[in-house]
């Protein structure tokens, strides 16, 4: 489980490295290729937001989700987890200053937003399975 937490970990990391050009040709070509909608340009154009914002949820939930397993048989320890996916996400918009995207304290709340989705997943499907 740790390696698929580093998996993740070096994705999202990795993601933030990229310059803003890079990272919105990227968003542009999903949001086209994948969803088939224009997003009026290439680089980042402002109607790729939706990609981008679902793109943190997304990259979170499977990160809370990845913590929140290795953390199942202790419900208490699934704040734990989510501090850790927390602190991830501030470690995310700090290096995203460092590659000139700037950072966002919204980006930080939705990615724990999309950590808390995959913590609860994981709470709520145990939970069913107790009950069975």
């Amino acid at each position: 489980m740790a390696l698929i937490i580093a998996l993740i970990l070096a994705f999202i990391w990795g993601n933030s490295m990229l310059s803003k050009e890079i990272s919105g040709a990227i968003s542009d070509f999903i949001q086209y290729n994948i969803f088939g909608f224009s997003g009026g340009g290439t680089g980042g154009s402002i109607n790729s937001t939706p990609i981008r914002k679902l793109a943190h949820f997304a990259e979170f939930a499977a990160l809370g989700t990845a913590l929140a397993l290795i953390f199942f048989d202790r419900a208490k320890r699934y704040l734990k987890a989510f501090a850790m996916a927390a602190a991830a996400a501030c470690l995310d918009e700090t290096i995203q200053i460092f590659s000139n995207r700037g950072n966002s304290i919204k980006d930080v709340l939705l990615d724990c937003c999309g950590a808390a989705f995959g913590i609860f997943a994981v709470w709520l499907i145990a939970k069913l399975k107790k009950k069975e």
